[in-house]
């Protein structure tokens, strides 16, 4: 498919192609993980697990320490927010697989 090939709808100011209630979203929502700690030093032993598609890090002590990524799978996307103390904002970063056991890093 190419995106010439899509349809592409125009809405009026204001409109909402799916009416604004929670049950609606509902399928737009992921599973959260919220106040994960890196592992601190780094490294892949004992490395906080990602196991959800969006991981908030509450913890990052030192620029070396990590986490790992679940297995790539083709069309999985990941987010990952974590403080940078130094600048006082979130990071984010986006992992996508799209081909398998390969992640790709957009950065941001």
């Amino acid at each position: 498919m190419t995106l010439s090939n899509l349809e592409i709808v125009n809405l009026l100011p204001g409109q909402s192609p799916i009416p604004p209630t929670e049950a609606a979203f509902a399928a737009f929502t992921h599973q959260v993980a919220d106040g994960l700690s890196a592992h601190a030093l780094g490294g892949q032993s004992g490395a906080t697990k990602i196991t959800t598609p969006i991981a908030r890090f509450s913890t990052v002590a030192s620029a070396g320490d990590s986490c790992i990524l679940p297995a790539a799978l083709p069309g999985l996307v990941l987010y990952a927010l974590a403080p940078d103390t130094a600048l006082a904002v979130t990071t984010l970063g986006i992992f996508v697989c799209a081909k398998a056991g390969l992640w790709s890093a957009i950065a941001t």
